[in-house]
């Protein structure tokens, strides 16, 4: 062992060096102390840079003559060219700083990362309408910022708004319905812990439109009969509640419905309509009446009523149950459609965005459409002097959104 601590010292003094390595000097003070086998040093100082083995290699290239090389970190010249350093000092110092050059870079990365997010966050401005992809457009949008969602997204092959990558011309409904359950997932954390959100889907019928072109024809989905309604608001609902609480589904009751073709059955004349929150327990909600259907006071009078028994076995106080603003807004809401002067095939009435946004969002607040179309929700929300943010992948539904915004609002 003795022997082996000789031989190194003679390596370190040949390449100008006449005191060990303070690391190096411990490990083999501890190795003679202590009686370790020599063997294990030697592999300690073989596996670092083969110090035994490259020494008499060395010594023969010494005296052949051959040139120098220069060590990598300090330039000074040593011996042996099959090392890229002139000591285990400098090799130990080029270790740590790549290591540290390494972890610089991944930091530096990292912070432009967050630089460049932080940046694009700042640039989804306020009052404005995005034209893109929806689902990529939310993962820009700052976490806890959007106080209300009120949307109504493609329904499936039912209408083409003639644009690349548009949801609801997909083949297979679980691909249409897993979009849109992404697109809310996403949002999730966008949304403050306070947030509502209002989902204004329909339902189709399980047969083939001829109307589509060749490339988007629609095909019968074989878990369905043919002609039968697939129920996709309700699978929608089902697998959004796995992230959302839903509390209500309301029934938007169109009272003058257009008429259209219904062989067979009877002619629908309504849409669910989603209400969703994030947090059951805190979400904002400001309660909604409606007008008593009599004017007779005398049939309004509760004044005898003491308690009502609710459906969970307690009592309802009849201050609570009968308010003076009129009866509690029930989930069946009767609101005509709205003339349409814009090229939109689809727009609803602004009456009904309106009591979504009344019940669901705080004056002052962001209302998010990822799917604006027309521009009605953001109409609506710069009436009640609340703010909105629009995704939309059509361009030429954004000009007819800010047209509409600048003649009733006055806003651009």
């Amino acid at each position: 062992m003795q022997h082996l601590k000789d031989r190194i010292i003679q390596y370190y003094k040949d390449n100008g060096t006449d005191k060990l390595p303070s690391f190096i000097a411990s490990k083999l003070e501890s190795a003679i102390k202590f009686g370790i086998w020599g063997m294990d040093i030697y592999t300690y100082f073989e596996m670092e840079f083969n110090f035994i083995d490259a020494y008499n290699a060395d010594i023969a290239k010494r005296q052949a003559g051959s040139k120098k090389p220069k060590c990598g970190l300090c330039g000074a010249e040593y011996y042996n060219r099959n090392f890229k350093y002139c000591s285990v000092e400098c090799s130990e110092w080029m270790r740590k700083i790549k290591k540290r050059q390494y972890c610089k870079k991944y930091q530096m990365t990292t912070l432009l990362k967050r630089k460049e997010t932080k940046q694009i966050k700042k640039e989804m401005e306020l009052n404005k309408i995005y034209n893109g992809d929806c689902i990529e457009l939310a993962k820009q949008l700052p976490d806890n910022s959007i106080d209300c969602i009120v949307t109504s997204p493609p329904y499936y092959f039912l209408r083409d708004y003639g644009v690349e990558g548009q949801i609801g011309l997909e083949k297979d409904l679980n691909e249409y319905i897993d979009k849109l359950v992404s697109l809310f997932v996403i949002l999730l954390p966008k949304l403050k812990d306070t947030a509502t959100v209002f989902i204004n889907i329909d339902d189709t019928f399980n047969n083939q439109k001829a109307e589509f072109p060749t490339d988007s024809k629609k095909s019968l989905q074989s878990q369905y009969q043919k002609k039968s309604m697939m129920l996709i608001p309700y699978i929608f609902a089902e697998k959004l509640c796995r992230y959302y609480a839903l509390r209500n589904i309301i029934i938007w009751h169109k009272i003058a419905t257009l008429p259209r073709e219904a062989r067979g059955r009877f002619m629908s004349d309504f849409e669910p309509i989603l209400f969703f929150v994030k947090d059951a327990d805190r979400y904002y909600f400001k309660q909604q009446y409606t007008p008593y259907k009599t004017k007779n006071k005398k049939l309004r009078d509760f004044s005898n009523v003491k308690h009502i028994s609710n459906f969970s076995g307690g009592d309802i106080t009849k201050k609570n149950f009968f308010a003076n603003e009129g009866a509690i807004m029930r989930t069946v809401w009767s609101v005509s459609n709205e003339p349409n002067h814009t090229e939109h095939l689809a727009c609803y009435p602004k009456k009904l965005v309106a009591r979504m946004l009344k019940s669901g969002c705080p004056e002052g607040g962001v209302v998010l459409d990822p799917f604006m179309g027309s521009g009605t929700t953001a109409v609506v929300a710069k009436q009640l002097n609340m703010n909105y943010i629009g995704f939309e992948l059509n361009s030429d539904y954004i000009k007819i959104a800010n047209k509409r915004l600048n003649n009733e609002i006055g806003f651009l």
